[in-house]
């Protein structure tokens, strides 16, 4: 599948009737960040061209917002919506306007977007949608009113995508039943993480995020693989919630380690470890702070002295 080449989902949109007006359709496809595609379409008896490529947008930005996108990059080929949604040009037919200020209204739920005419043959992916939609017609719009594909895609998501598809719905449960995945993102260290994400999107994080800088390499690493920004953010607080009850539900565990620390015969357990995020500041003045990442395995020599060798950012 075809990925977006940034962190930001794209939406094409595209209508079309045969007859103007005649039998339509609209039909939007949003291409996540990690390649996965979603699609909806709407069949229209009789509609004209311009009022089937609105329809595709406005199907297109209530997708987008059920699937919890706060960020959207939307193109399309109609150079008539472009420029009356950007303003650039004024909505003079009025069986247009209805459409214009549904779809304006729509907009208004996302923090971030971005218009952008396409030549017709770059919206090929929206463009095929609608005439699928038509061809299908009223029979199979009666069916179903979101197309085939998007049933199938629908049918076989990966757990990242089923949770992005509950949205607001997801529980606890649903973020808890979301496994750690071992991919290229969990070998990669905050810094190098940061690398791959735009500065908005950091400055966002660091506003929001409360917890540890290990966890805050987490939160990263599920914004990379797919999950919005306030799911990921959710994810990793409720995964540290689940791990701090775990930790209270096994007291012999605890008791394990208590004894363990008071023995001598054992060495205590470092606080740190080769590869983790620290941040350093003097006491004096927070605002100094520097991050770096531990590069040698910690050592604590016998008069209690800890030895931490980091490589600062």
């Amino acid at each position: 599948m075809a990925k977006t080449g940034n962190n930001i989902p794209i939406l094409y949109f595209d209508g079309g009737s045969r007859g103007n007006p005649g039998e339509a359709a609209g039909a939007a496809v949003i291409v996540m960040a990690n390649g996965q595609h979603y699609a909806v379409s709407k069949y229209l008896k009789i509609a004209t061209n311009n009022e089937a490529e609105y329809t595709g947008l406005i199907i297109g930005l209530k997708q987008a917002q059920e699937l919890g996108i706060k960020e959207l990059i939307v193109k399309g080929d109609s150079q008539l919506i472009i420029n009356q949604i950007t303003g650039k040009w004024k909505v003079n037919s009025p069986h247009l306007k209805e459409f214009y200020h549904e779809a304006k209204q729509l907009i208004k739920n996302f923090e971030q977007i971005t218009l952008n005419w396409i030549r017709r043959n770059e919206n090929q992916l929206a463009d095929t949608e609608v005439n699928r939609c038509i061809d299908r017609g009223e029979k199979g719009q009666q069916q179903n009113q979101v197309n085939s594909q998007y049933k199938k895609v629908d049918l076989n998501l990966n757990p990242i995508d089923k949770l992005i598809k509950l949205g607001k719905r997801a529980n606890k449960q649903d973020y808890t039943n979301l496994n750690l995945i071992e991919d290229e993102f969990s070998r990669l260290g905050l810094s190098d993480l940061k690398q791959q994400v735009s500065e908005n999107i950091q400055q966002k994080i660091t506003n929001q995020w409360e917890g540890t800088e290990q966890d805050l390499a987490k939160v990263y690493q599920w914004y990379l693989r797919g999950l919005p920004l306030e799911m990921a953010l959710r994810k990793v607080r409720i995964d540290g919630e689940t791990q701090g009850n775990q930790k209270a539900k096994n007291p012999e565990k605890n008791s394990l380690n208590k004894l363990t620390e008071k023995c001598p015969n054992t060495p205590p357990k470092l606080p740190y470890a080769k590869g983790d995020v620290i941040v350093i500041a003097p006491a004096e003045n927070f605002q100094l702070k520097q991050q770096g990442v531990i590069i040698k395995e910690p050592q604590r020599l016998e008069d209690g002295t800890l030895i931490i060798t980091i490589n600062l950012e």
